[in-house]
């Protein structure tokens, strides 16, 4: 789930602790931890008086080596449908150090997305939030899954886009990996809960894991290539008021209006 870099340094944590070296004892931790096997229930409440839970398992695999990232996340539960029931939801992520493999059912039919693997943000989450100017501080120590955990709790500055007003996530001290994320709406609500249900580092999932293999009557999109990506500034370039075809058309307009 990628979920590692979040937060500022604000306030003075408990004895000589701040949030600053808490920050990085986690980008320390998480990067020398190399691999490690998950499962997951993501939440998300929905609903403004009667309020719904959607729920989903991931089960993710992780490894890394310095740079070399790779990960396997397979996503399974119930996705809500225009007519308010839902619909099974199965989406697998791979990547492979190089390149991301999406695929999901979308509309009857398996479509795969293939697009260039960024970069990995640092996972210190004082240093990333720093970059956006958020406000963070450090709350009371909890456990989860019986692992002592570090909680940061992160207040999105007033300019941010984020739907959430606060999010509170429970870092493992002993890895840096976030075991549980909670983000709060206007009304001080759970709006979204990430929560690990099982976690084991000593579990190195085999070479085959992390590979893509290709699905039969699949849809293919290829992010990563240069026609993907010249159609894709074709599409921006009309979308944008400057667009000329955009132009011309309220040129017309206006002549039409003024006859």
């Amino acid at each position: 789930m990628g979920a590692l870099g979040l937060f500022l340094s604000v306030g003075i944590a408990t004895g000589q602790e701040t949030t600053e070296s808490i920050g990085k004892k986690i980008a320390r931790r998480a990067k020398a931890t190399s691999a490690f096997h998950a499962e997951i229930e993501n939440s998300v409440f929905t609903g403004i008086e009667f309020r719904r839970e959607q729920k989903s398992r991931v089960v993710q695999d992780w490894q890394q080596s310095g740079r070399l990232i790779k990960w396997r996340i397979e996503t399974r539960g119930q996705m809500p449908t225009a007519d308010g029931s839902t619909k099974p939801l199965k989406h697998t992520s791979i990547r492979d150090g190089k390149m991301i493999y999406s695929w999901g059912d979308v509309a009857g039919r398996t479509v795969v997305t293939k697009d260039a693997a960024p970069s990995m943000p640092p996972q210190n989450p004082v240093l990333n939030a720093r970059l956006r100017n958020d406000e963070v501080k450090l709350l009371p120590e909890a456990k989860v899954l019986g692992r002592p955990c570090w909680v940061l709790e992160l207040t999105p500055h007033k300019r941010s886009r984020a739907a959430y007003t606060r999010q509170v996530s429970a870092f493992d001290q002993q890895t840096g990996i976030p075991l549980r994320i909670e983000q709060f709406d206007r009304r001080d609500r759970v709006m979204r809960r990430t929560v690990f249900k099982s976690f084991d580092t000593s579990r190195t999932a085999p070479y085959e894991t992390f590979v893509f293999k290709a699905l039969a009557g699949a849809k293919v999109i290829d992010k990563s290539s240069p026609s993907f990506n010249r159609r894709a500034s074709a599409a921006r370039s009309l979308s944008s008021p400057r667009s000329p075809k955009k132009a011309a058309a309220r040129r017309v307009v206006k002549k039409r209006a003024a006859s």
